[in-house]
């Protein structure tokens, strides 16, 4: 596991500095929600007592390892701007394989940073103790992607691209195949840029290529029957509504009323848990999102990025969020990353033709721009109160219909 300081092994490293990068990492391992106080301890080969004497919270200690992460981001940023220090400006064609070329690097060459930023919005989307952290990485990237739009021309909708490059950068988190992968986010950030153009994006090879090998890969859904599909249910629930961190044999058996050995029994692991849970969520996500008119949506009405009962909208979301995560972290989960990465947006699709002009065509480019969009405003807004979410939302929703309801013609 690579360090996340520059200072790497050697007796220079403080006790304070190995707990930071060990929250670091154990957001990219695990999840900072699922380490423990020893483990924390053991991965920075310092005794618990520690955490306490520097910090004297494991909630500070998350906070400073948080810190720690938003100035390596920063860091990150400011290289980039360097490197392009020498171009004030260039085309918004130029831009596409530019924006491609970032969410690659920072996705790759920045994992664990990328995985404790994550970690974040999770945090703050279950507990408002974390939303001004939250708010600090979402005016990192606002600042960014402002000053590269403006180079582009693209200035006015720099919202938009920051909401983009939230949503699509997640599930570029996600490895699969890369010879796949690199290429298809090239494609996707090429149609971002149409849209900005006013233009609908054409399909894309590489989108349609991920989705017919997705079909072809994707292991099928268990059909969970009697006892599994009551451990199932249980386990999205408790995922649902405390995170992946709840998840355990003993927190199933508890409310589901069956016994520890009856668990244990139909899944041998954690990794089981996790899975039975994931296809339960996915399946819920789906029957729940139901299109809708975005332009026409008031306050309290739902729509695709607020999905419809059993579970609170935001809990259901949470949920998809960690599993998407744990897909992004645990192998033995990554057979469901290409259908999370090129079969989204077929509700995304729907919502969007209701928002257009009766001849504008959708293609499933357009329905996963639409859908990276939406995830990533959602992620952008939380810490701000209820109004100014909401206002912010209709704002977006009336750009981005404002670009494509009259838009021009596919090129």
């Amino acid at each position: 596991m690579p360090r996340t300081r520059k200072t790497q092994d050697g007796p220079g490293i403080s006790t304070s500095d190995r707990l930071i990068e060990a929250v670091i990492e154990a957001c990219w391992t695990c999840g900072s929600s699922n380490a423990s106080v020893r483990s924390l301890a053991a991965r920075a080969d310092a005794p618990i007592s520690s955490i306490y004497h520097h910090f004297g919270s494991m909630e500070q200690l998350y906070v400073s390892a948080q810190e720690h992460a938003l100035a390596l981001a920063r860091a990150w940023c400011d290289q980039q701007r360097t490197a392009l220090a020498a171009l004030p400006r260039f085309s918004a064609h130029a831009f596409a394989p530019l924006m491609a070329a970032l969410i690659d690097d920072f996705c790759e060459a920045q994992r664990a940073v990328a995985f404790a930023w994550r970690d974040c919005e999770l945090m703050a989307a279950r507990s408002p103790r974390h939303a001004p952290l939250a708010r600090r990485w979402a005016m990192l990237w606002t600042e960014f992607w402002s000053d590269l739009s403006a180079r582009a021309g693209l200035g006015d909708h720099s919202a938009l691209t920051t909401h983009f490059f939230q949503g699509e950068s997640l599930l570029h988190l996600m490895q699969w195949q890369r010879t796949i992968d690199r290429p298809c986010l090239e494609e996707t950030c090429a149609g971002w840029v149409l849209w900005l153009e006013g233009r609908l994006a054409p399909g894309g090879e590489w989108r349609r290529f991920g989705a017919e090998q997705a079909h072809r890969e994707m292991p099928p859904l268990t059909a969970f029957s009697g006892t599994m599909e009551r451990i199932a249910d249980t386990a999205a629930d408790i995922v649902a509504e405390q995170g992946i961190s709840g998840l355990t044999h003993r927190a199933v058996a508890a409310r589901a009323n069956l016994t520890l050995g009856v668990i244990s029994h139909n899944c041998h692991s954690s990794a089981d848990l996790v899975r039975a849970a994931f296809e339960t969520i996915y399946r819920r996500t789906v029957a729940s999102s139901a299109p809708g008119d975005l332009a026409q949506e008031g306050p309290d009405q739902p729509s695709e990025f607020d999905p419809l009962p059993p579970h609170s909208p935001e809990a259901l979301l949470c949920a998809m969020d960690e599993l998407l995560l744990a897909v992004a972290r645990n192998p033995s989960l990554r057979p469901f990353a290409p259908q999370l990465r090129y079969w989204r947006g077929r509700t995304s699709g729907k919502v969007l033709e209701a928002m257009l002009a009766p001849d504008r065509v959708v293609s499933p480019r357009d329905a996963a721009l639409f859908s990276a969009m939406v995830a990533g405003m959602r992620k952008w807004s939380l810490g701000l109160d209820e109004g100014a979410a909401t206002d912010h939302r209709k704002r977006c929703m009336a750009q981005v219909a404002a670009l494509l309801r009259d838009g021009k013609d596919r090129m």
